[in-house]
């Protein structure tokens, strides 16, 4: 899996273009009348925009299952692990080691996993067909002993090992992450990760996805997106009440441009010219400070499904309150530094851990050093400030050990990340870049 970048999107976005099967034709144009529409007047272009943002959450997570499954070589509860900056490498902090599943249960099985004894900090976390978080554990669970979780359907009459942590899933199926503190040893990190053991206990019948049409973040669907909207609705409910009244708004969509060729024109203008730029408008969908933006907390957005959909379309993974991430973009061919003061230092908005990393456009390019953790001995100011330096030389007075090197290649994504934030850490807000000679 590799890393693609929308111009307008400061963060990362795990998208993968690839060759599926092909979905259920569009309507042939001899289905399609040109009558006046009786179902599109009654649908407003507010609602259009609405119903396209609801369906393409659902859209990108079918993606990424088609994705995973036919070209990431998934099997169904199995555990994939990242290699760091592999191929594959789909989160782009490498203070973070990584794993991958998709999760199938059913009335019969539930799914074991197996969660090995050991110091370093982890994390797992699932989410359903929308890109919503079901799922969120850490070690302090077993005191750091180990021990043994089994997914089960909600209501299954399954056994499950004894001993085990049982836990209800509400859906049949889930992606699932798990995240392993690197830490200072690498290889204590790797050999923790490895040691996760996931396997259905016993036969699950698996349901196969609905068939979606593949595109590109640059290049997102437009009024075809509705031409399945009704399967596609059906193969997974939502279960956030706030957003799922936008169904209703889809439905009504789909109706109106199966058979009406002036609809899907309507439709298709309203999407180039109110949805699209909806999801672009950063200022509506976060916060920004001091030329730095991060996405607004899902505790936050209510039934606004544009806010979910902005958040799968940067990646199918969990979000919870574990982690708080900021954004720029940066031009890698100037020396810049950002200066942390004392009392507002990455490390009073993380419990757990931080990073700056620069994140390239081009995932085939590698830098010396393109990330800075708090596992890092980093020089302070006499003052107790935390000088960062970016760029492709070192500015004066700043030391090697907090110089994060770029090549002079253009323009790059720079991001701080705290993860397992404190009381402090929606009130921390990064420095302003200040460009060096």
């Amino acid at each position: 899996m590799s890393l693609r970048h929308c111009a307008p999107v400061v963060l990362v976005i795990t998208l993968v273009a690839c060759q599926r099967t092909a979905p259920p034709p569009a309507p042939s144009p001899a289905a399609v009348t040109t009558a006046a529409p009786a179902q599109a007047d009654t649908v407003s272009d507010g609602d259009i925009a609405d119903a396209y943002a609801y369906l393409l959450a659902r859209l990108l997570v079918l993606r990424q299952q088609h994705e995973d499954f036919e070209r990431g070589h998934f099997t169904w509860n199995t555990l994939v692990h990242r290699t760091p900056r592999g191929p594959a490498w789909t989160l782009p902090d490498p203070a973070m080691l990584h794993s991958e599943a998709w999760i199938a249960a059913d009335p019969q099985a539930c799914v074991r996993l197996d969660v090995p004894a050991g110091q370093l900090p982890w994390n797992w976390q699932m989410v359903d067909g929308w890109g919503e978080t079901i799922v969120d554990i850490d070690e302090q669970a077993f005191a750091k002993q180990g021990g043994t979780y089994a997914f089960c359907l909600r209501g299954a009459q399954a056994d499950v090992p004894q001993g085990a942590a049982r836990i209800d899933l509400p859906v049949r199926t889930a992606r699932a992450l798990l995240r392993v503190t690197a830490g200072d040893d690498a290889t204590a990190a790797r050999s923790t990760q490895h040691a996760f053991r996931l396997a259905p206990l016993g036969a699950i019948r698996t349901e196969t996805p609905p068939p979606v049409r593949d595109f590109d973040p640059n290049a997102l669907p437009r009024v075809e997106a509705f031409d399945d909207a009704t399967r596609i609705l059906d193969s997974a409910p939502d279960r956030n009440v706030a957003m799922a009244g936008n169904a209703a708004k889809v439905r009504a969509v789909a109706k109106s441009v199966a058979t009406d060729a002036q609809a899907r024109r309507r439709v298709d203008k309203v999407i180039l010219s109110l949805a699209w730029p909806q999801l672009h408008d950063l200022a509506s969908l976060g916060e920004e400070r001091n030329g730095w933006w991060r996405p607004d907390p899902p505790d936050t957005w209510g039934g606004d499904a544009h806010q979910r959909t902005y958040a799968n379309l940067l990646g199918i993974r969990p979000r919870a309150a574990r982690e708080i991430g900021w954004g720029r973009r940066i031009d890698g061919d100037r020396p810049m530094t950002l200066t942390f003061p004392k009392g507002a230092l990455p490390a009073s908005g993380a419990s757990l851990a931080w990073s700056i990393a620069v994140e390239d456009p081009n995932p085939g390019r590698r830098r010396d050093r393109d990330v800075i953790t708090s596992h890092d001995t980093l020089a302070r100011a006499p003052d107790g400030t935390l000088v960062i330096a970016v760029g492709p030389t070192l500015p004066r007075g700043v030391r090697p050990s907090n110089w994060l090197r770029t090549e002079a290649v253009g323009r790059s994504n720079l991001t701080l990340r705290l993860y397992r934030p404190t009381a402090f850490a929606r009130a921390l807000v990064p420095p302003q870049l200040v460009m060096q000679p």
